[in-house]
């Protein structure tokens, strides 16, 4: 049964000490935290509207950079894009339709970014870690374990938030289409099963039902395993967490008290 811890902002489903024990690896184990990026980590420009979505704020990035010239087919390639989400991922899809919509957004991403210099995209991805989530890097550093970002997003904005939060462990699709291999909780889950192959224990962070490959591995892994939903945007994955957090400020309170 969820109770609320401290405030109506932080849930939990198993004994607070319990699940302070293994997020501060009381134990020593050989933990691993796989944290998603898009919407978890990433709060972007404009939350209510683009969803933490890192693709939408790399494309608004790299049109104030770009060459006049290139601009008016980038804006409307990603105008479109924009609506094909608002009528499917935004709109609220089936779990099983969720990795063919996903899949399409990337390809058209990937083609529109076809004409851009890859400097200038390695540039703007590098700006996004400073629209990340308040309190989300000191709260990600009080947890015990080799941090892994595993993302649908692109490997530059990935391996921007990896410099920002100190780890290697960065996994996200190439720019080149033919390599693109994650697109949602099946490709999540086989990552996570490589991460998570030498390890006793996982602790998953994720808001979307893309993030609910990670939590099944976890759980498999290791009962004791900790999933946290954040940001209360997917009732699917809510009901498999053993935490649900509306901020991380809200997530540290349980670190803090214990």
């Amino acid at each position: 049964m969820m109770q609320p811890f401290h405030n109506r902002n932080l849930y939990i489903r198993r004994d607070p000490f319990e699940l302070a024990r293994v997020l501060n690896n009381k134990d020593h184990a050989n933990q691993r935290v796989l944290c998603d990026v898009d919407g978890t980590l990433h709060r972007g420009i404009y939350d209510p509207l683009l969803r933490g979505v890192t693709n939408a704020d790399l494309a608004l990035y790299v049109s104030m950079w770009m060459p006049v010239s290139k601009l008016p087919r980038f804006a409307r390639e990603n105008i479109e894009i924009f609506a094909y989400d608002r009528r499917t991922l935004a709109n609220g899809v089936r779990m099983e339709e969720r990795e063919a919509h996903t899949r399409h957004l990337i390809f058209r991403f990937l083609d529109a970014l076809e004409s851009v210099p890859r400097a200038l995209i390695g540039e703007a991805a590098a700006t996004l870690p400073r629209l990340a989530y308040p309190d989300a890097r000191k709260t990600l550093a009080r947890i015990e374990g080799g941090l892994a970002l595993v993302s649908c997003g692109l490997q530059p904005v990935v391996e921007a938030y990896g410099r920002h939060l100190g780890t290697r462990w960065c996994f996200g699709n190439p720019l080149k289409s033919e390599d693109v291999d994650l697109g949602g909780a099946a490709d999540k889950a086989k990552y996570a099963k490589d991460i998570c192959r030498r390890m006793n224990r996982a602790i998953v962070i994720g808001d979307t039902e893309d993030d609910l490959g990670m939590a099944e591995v976890a759980k498999a892994l290791n009962p004791e395993s900790v999933v946290i939903a954040m940001h209360h945007r997917s009732e699917a994955l809510e009901e498999k967490a053993d935490i649900i957090a509306y901020s991380w400020g809200d997530l540290a309170q349980l670190l803090y008290v214990y």
